[in-house]
């Protein structure tokens, strides 16, 4: 295939996945949150551990990866370690039932749809999904968002 094509095919791809990411998050979720959710997406996405872990909280309590924060990040090593050659997570995150939502504390239903990409195309395969409660807390001096919780959400 023409190198030029696929390069416009991709790019077409990224502004379209861009403009559905953006309506994913309701309009009256707090600007905090949504940073949040994006660092969160991008460290995923990257395979970046250092900054999945900036996005947890000490305090994490959970049931999935484990139930500790460094439950969750020894998951997630271990799952990007042994992507195969040229795949990598893409991530979706789309916030549902917020419950809560002030600048103390934010907690909502999130359903997380974790896919492989290759070359950056998506594929349909789910590599990992699900609705989870999320409750997130701004920590520390400068007040930086942070996933306090992720349990499984039972309707």
């Amino acid at each position: 295939m023409n190198p030029l094509i696929f390069s416009v095919a991709e790019g077409i791809y990224r502004i379209y996945s861009d403009e559905k990411e953006k309506s994913r998050y309701p309009e009256h979720l707090p600007q905090d949150v949504i940073l949040l959710f994006q660092r969160f997406k991008k460290s995923y996405e990257g395979k970046d551990i250092q900054g999945i872990k900036d996005t947890i909280s000490e305090s994490f309590q959970g049931d999935i990866y484990g139930k500790t924060k460094p439950d969750f990040l020894k998951f997630m090593v271990y799952n990007f370690q042994n992507l195969k050659y040229g795949l990598s997570p893409h991530l979706t995150i789309e916030v549902f039932n917020i419950s809560s939502a002030s600048d103390r504390e934010f907690s909502a239903v999130v359903d997380m749809q974790a896919n492989l990409q290759f070359a950056g195309i998506i594929m349909p395969i789910k590599w990992d999904a699900g609705k989870l409660f999320c409750e997130a807390k701004p920590e520390g001096q400068y007040k930086y968002w942070r996933i306090t919780r992720l349990v499984r959400f039972q309707a």
